[in-house]
């Protein structure tokens, strides 16, 4: 969490609000000094720790597709053979 370079000194409250019942789920209190905003402001804005790629969620999503895709070509192969032989029993 960062906090904004504006923020007052003094304490702070963040609340988690669940959006469709509307109740409190959880809340947490924090202090906000002077020193400490400064040193946030500074974390903030030091591009050396931010990357341009984004994070990684530990799925690889190639052999689904893949998959995926053998599954369709195998049903478009079964449909073009039942097409096939139907038209050859219908013509003798």
């Amino acid at each position: 969490m960062t906090i904004p370079a504006g923020a007052e000194a003094g304490t702070h409250h963040i609340v988690l609000v669940d959006s469709v019942t509307g109740f409190t789920v959880s809340s947490a209190a924090f202090t906000v000094s002077p020193a400490a905003a400064a040193t946030n402001v500074k974390a903030a804005t030091d591009t050396k720790s931010v990357s341009g790629a984004l994070a990684s969620t530990g799925f690889d999503a190639l052999m689904p597709a893949l998959l995926a895709g053998l599954l369709v070509l195998a049903g478009l192969g079964i449909g073009a053979f039942q097409l096939v032989t139907k038209r050859r029993r219908t013509a003798q």
